[in-house]
């Protein structure tokens, strides 16, 4: 049967869910703000992500940004220089799909963080389906899952 899913976080911003049959993280955003409390909620759903990762194998993210409604420079910023360097020192983490809406704002959201993904080092790409980015992470993990050594 496997290991059933793991809730990460579930706050007024995010629902991330483990699926370590999978080593695959899929979270859905609902907004992030400019406001304080927005910025609060973002910073502590990517905080617990990064915690998790320490001892829970991340190869995959999946992150269904649809329904975001506002820029989010400060988290890309923060994305950049914090958080993937983190995620690819826990020695897992390969590769990220964005589910965007069709939005020229969400289309540059995504083409900006597929190129921060790729400085590190990160497999990235962004899909209008949930359905088609989760092929792509599956193909993807269990590919590098044949490179990744037992310990």
């Amino acid at each position: 049967m496997g290991n059933p899913p793991v809730v990460v976080t579930d706050n007024a911003l995010a629902k991330s869910v483990y699926y370590p049959q999978f080593r695959l993280l899929s979270s859905v955003y609902i907004s992030v703000g400019n406001n304080q409390q927005s910025r609060e909620l973002f910073y502590e759903d990517i905080n617990n992500i990064v915690r998790f990762a320490q001892d829970h194998l991340i190869m995959g993210v999946l992150a269904d940004l649809r329904q975001l409604t506002n820029h989010v420079v400060h988290a890309v910023k923060y994305l950049d220089e914090e958080v993937i360097p983190l995620m690819k020192a826990t020695g897992g983490y390969t590769h990220e799909a964005f589910v965007i809406n069709d939005s020229h704002r969400q289309r540059q959201l995504a083409l900006n963080l597929v190129n921060v993904l790729t400085r590190h080092g990160v497999g990235g790409r962004f899909f209008y389906d949930v359905e088609t980015a989760s092929a792509w992470l599956r193909d993807n993990i269990a590919t590098a899952t044949m490179r990744v050594p037992e310990s």
